[in-house]
This record gives C-alpha cells, structure tokens and sequence, in this order.
C-alpha cells in the first residue's frame, strides 16, 4: 500500500491519513499503530523525532498522524504500521512526502 502525499512547507503543521480498509478484514479491527519517517533523498539527520508530532489517532479503518517541519528540498517515506486483532496482523501502509518551502507561492 503505497501513496504519494501533497508536498508540504517547513512551516505546515499537516494531517496526513492512511486508509486501511482494503487491506483489512471487514471484522478487523485496528489495535495499535506506529509511524516512522525515513529520508528518501536530501539530508535530515532526525526526522522522526522532529517531524512526528504527539500520538497518531485510529478511527476505524483509518489511522492520522501530525506531522511538522523537515527540512526543504528533503523527501521523506512516512511509513504506518499497524496491528489488527486478527492474528495478529502487522499491515504497513508507505508514503512519500516532499518538503517544498516555494509551494503556493
């Protein structure tokens, strides 16, 4: 499960979701999730740690993250990993996320 995320600037708090309904059972449910962000390309020697803001939020099928800064011209994997009741199952859902500081300008 793979998606590409609208680019965002240094200075954007943003929501970014992860649907997991057609991955998962319709009795399934979603007990825990964790996110974790990797450079892609450019330099971020701690991206995870500044880029993941508070606790993701699970609702059904979806789970949200906050995610701020990165550094420009930097782009990133945002990478979900949850885990269902059934089995469990461990299901990652993986993003790219580009840092544009010239976007909507």
């Amino acid at each position: 499960m793979a998606k590409y995320f609208s680019p965002k600037r240094t200075d954007e708090t943003i929501a970014l979701t992860f649907d997991f309904k057609n991955v998962i059972a319709s009795s399934e449910t979603i007990v825990d999730a964790n996110w974790l962000v990797e450079v892609v390309d450019g330099v971020d020697n701690t991206p995870n740690s500044t880029m993941v803001i508070g606790s993701e939020g699970i609702s059904g099928t979806q789970v949200t993250q906050l995610i701020g800064s990165g550094v420009d011209g930097v782009v990133y994997r945002m990478v979900c990993k949850i885990i269902t009741d059934a089995g469990p199952q461990t299901i990652a859902g993986i993003g790219l996320l580009v840092i544009d500081n010239e976007k909507n300008e």
